[in-house]
């Protein structure tokens, strides 16, 4: 790809007024281009003060020099944004700093792509505060697919890290999504519905109101098969939501300190899968609702089932099944240690066996066709 370097087309790099001219000649040069062409940051601090548009589906790239290039958004509104219509595809931006500099809205992402985005990468950003706080960091309207999310850093976010629309094949490797103490606007992933092979892998996800959330919205299809590898969700207000019928696997993650429940199955029927790991520490930092809250694992509907997972010292339940419509669900080789009580299952055909449990209260074991057996200790 040709550089088009956005000093050589009148921006100052020294936080200066002449950036925003200079920077959009450099988009309008790449997007002009044949070949497209790389919009190129030297070190330096540019000032943003109104969005930066991309109304072509040219593919190109955004890059700086790593965080010694800085972005200063000054704007309430998208600080870059391809319309509505023009898909984010084969794009790459990375290696660039975002400071807030305004008051923005938590509907109003650093990087917006309107039309959607089609195997585009995102790599190594930084988006945090400067003289405000960021809204959200990347978002995707209409379709996701075949994209990845690679060590991006999201610092004290008041609205959503990543939004993502329907598709498939969306990698989240690495990288930070921090909350800024629980503010009830904010979640770290976000799946609006239809999205199937979402990957993430080894990303922390700390302080949110909702770690991350799985949903249908309406127009929607339901989200498909989603994977959290090695990932920690920590210090939210509910660390996962589950809300539809999604098929979600989660093997070696760390689920700890949310004030009011780790991870939460809602009345959707989804299938959980969880194997090792540990879910720890719900309602460390306060219970918002004595009786609702504090809990490591809640299932409201569909099936799971969990092995060889640590599960203690949560408040309240480690797990809790309040409700009959769960059924054949299975709670094996697991330890439940300090919590205020391990077990309160209902529901049908679910089998609880090879557990070891030392906690405050007995299991509460309810339903039908369910099998308890070879658990050491706190036997009902």
């Amino acid at each position: 790809m040709s550089i088009f370097d956005v000093i050589a087309h009148g921006a100052m790099g020294t936080a200066s007024r002449a950036d925003q001219s200079g920077v959009e000649r450099a988009i309008a040069a790449a997007l002009a281009s044949s070949d497209g062409g790389t919009v190129y940051f030297p070190a330096g601090r540019y000032l943003v003060t109104s969005t930066l548009r991309i109304p072509s589906e040219r593919r190109i790239q955004v890059a700086g020099e790593g965080y010694s290039s800085t972005l200063l958004w000054t704007c309430d509104d998208h600080l870059f944004a391809f319309d509505p219509g023009v898909r984010c595809r084969e794009v790459t931006f990375r290696d660039f700093r975002v400071e807030a500099n305004a008051s923005i809205r938590v509907d109003r992402a650093a990087i917006y792509c309107g039309g959607g985005a089609e195997r585009a990468h995102f790599a190594n950003l930084l988006i945090m505060p400067g003289i405000r706080l960021p809204a959200s960091g990347i978002w995707t309207a209409d379709i996701t697919d075949s994209s990845t999310i690679q060590n991006c850093q999201f610092w004290r976010l008041t609205g959503t890290g990543i939004r993502l629309a329907h598709g498939s094949a969306i990698y989240v490797i690495g990288g930070r999504i921090i909350g800024n103490n629980l503010v009830p606007t904010s979640i770290g992933i976000h799946l609006t519905g239809g999205q199937g092979g979402v990957q993430v892998y080894g990303t922390d996800i700390i302080g949110l109101h909702e770690g991350m959330r799985i949903e249908q919205l309406p127009g929607t299809q339901p989200n498909r098969e989603i994977f959290l590898t090695q990932v920690m969700l920590d210090g939210c207000y509910r660390g996962l939501g589950v809300y539809d019928s999604s098929y979600v696997s989660i093997a070696g993650c760390w689920a700890s300190a949310c004030t009011h429940e780790k991870i939460h199955l809602d009345f959707g029927s989804p299938t959980l899968v969880i194997a090792g790991g540990t879910i720890f520490n719900a309602g460390a930092g306060g219970i918002a609702d004595p009786t609702f809250g504090a809990h490591g694992l809640v299932v409201n509907s569909g099936t799971f089932a969990m092995n060889g997972v640590l599960i203690r010292a949560n408040v309240n339940k480690g797990i809790w099944v309040p409700n009959p419509s769960p059924s054949d669900y299975v709670i094996s080789g697991c330890k439940f240690d300090g919590n205020g009580q391990a077990i309160w299952a209902n529901g049908q055909n679910y089998v609880c066996t090879s557990n070891v449990t030392r906690n405050g209260a007995k299991n509460t074991l309810l339903g039908q066709g369910y099998v308890y057996g070879i658990n050491v200790n706190d036997n009902p």
